[in-house]
């Protein structure tokens, strides 16, 4: 897919160039959906350990080489430089959609295994007895695909020399299962936020690794003059394909106490929820034509629509607000 937008100077006024491009673009959202299994994920749900890695890094690598490729064919469109576009940034959605699609698994897994485990370290269903008033309520059930791979790990401790266990308590076995794939969720997202942070600040002309952290009194047409290792000349800076796709519900969930996630994982998906709109801001100023302006206002109503809202639950939670005053005056006063 990186070879797909590699001369777009050129394709775009060939017509075997845009068709062959066309070609490798479509190849590529196919060839990442079967990868994840579609929109419910299947394929990745029935992975585990170094091919869930090697998937989401796929994933990630295809989301910000069609990012790059779309910005080549914006800025050296020919003829049909509007039709291919508008093409091209269907092509970014829906890689991105995938790999928002992957974190939404991830996120799903995560949430699953850490409240089955804070279930059976209570001792509910198992040898320590409880009231019926004192007993924790049972956690939502987990998926088929980890209920089937909790079997796999109870069956594997089993015929290794582990000692067969009452299936009704909660096994060292089941423990250690749930914590070691909750561990493996837990370390895949921090490294998935970590990675569409950078893309988005990079990719939209903030700069790589530290460049978020660069001063705005830089002139925004050298801050955009690269766009993920792609020169873009005296451009005004813009916002990446595809960061508002981003910005979704299961963004907004990594930020809303109402999941369980851990407060470094919090951090990652807030630094990525401040990259987004730090260019959407930026760009709003300086955005020229239709697309450009479109974008900017995609990724605020995105921010709007789902980061903002479950920002403010977390910091209600956070931050209580004190009680309000009593209505009205003591009796008499």
């Amino acid at each position: 897919e990186n070879r797909a937008g590699a001369d777009p100077e050129v394709e775009g006024s060939n017509p075997g160039g845009v068709a062959a491009l066309r070609i490798l673009g479509d190849a590529t959202v196919c060839a990442l959906a079967r990868l994840v299994g579609g929109d419910a994920a299947v394929a990745f749900r029935r992975r585990s350990g170094a091919a869930r890695a090697a998937t989401l890094r796929a994933a990630l690598r295809v989301v910000e080489h069609a990012s790059a490729a779309a910005v080549r064919i914006r800025t050296f469109g020919g003829t049909d430089a509007s039709e291919l576009d508008d093409w091209s940034a269907s092509v970014v959605g829906a890689v991105t959609t995938s790999a928002v699609t992957v974190l939404a698994v991830l996120g799903q897994e995560f949430c699953l295994l850490r409240e089955h485990a804070r279930w059976r370290a209570s001792g509910a269903g198992g040898d320590v007895l409880h009231d019926d008033d004192d007993a924790p309520p049972p956690p939502p059930p987990l998926t088929t695909e980890l209920e089937a791979a909790l079997a796999r790990a109870a069956a594997n401790a089993s015929t290794t020399g582990g000692v067969a266990e009452d299936r009704a308590g909660p096994s060292t076995a089941d423990s250690d299962f749930l914590l070691e794939r909750m561990e493996e969720c837990h370390v895949l997202l921090l490294h998935a936020l970590n990675a569409l942070r950078r893309h988005v600040s990079s990719a939209s002309g903030g700069g790589g690794g530290g460049g978020g952290d660069r001063s705005e009194s830089r002139d925004p047409v050298e801050e955009a003059a690269t766009n993920g290792g792609v020169t873009r000349g005296a451009l005004p800076f813009a916002v990446a394909p595809g960061v508002a796709a981003l910005i979704s519900p299961t963004t907004a969930a990594f930020l809303h106490p109402r999941f369980p996630f851990r407060t470094k994982l919090r951090r990652r998906a807030l630094r990525l929820v401040a990259a987004a709109a730090t260019v959407a801001r930026r760009a709003a100023g300086c955005a020229e034509g239709a697309r450009g302006g479109a974008e900017a206002r995609a990724v605020a109503e995105a921010l709007r629509d789902h980061a903002w809202p479950a920002l403010r639950f977390l910091l209600e939670a956070d931050h209580p607000a004190p009680p309000p005053p009593p209505a009205g005056g003591a009796p008499g006063g």
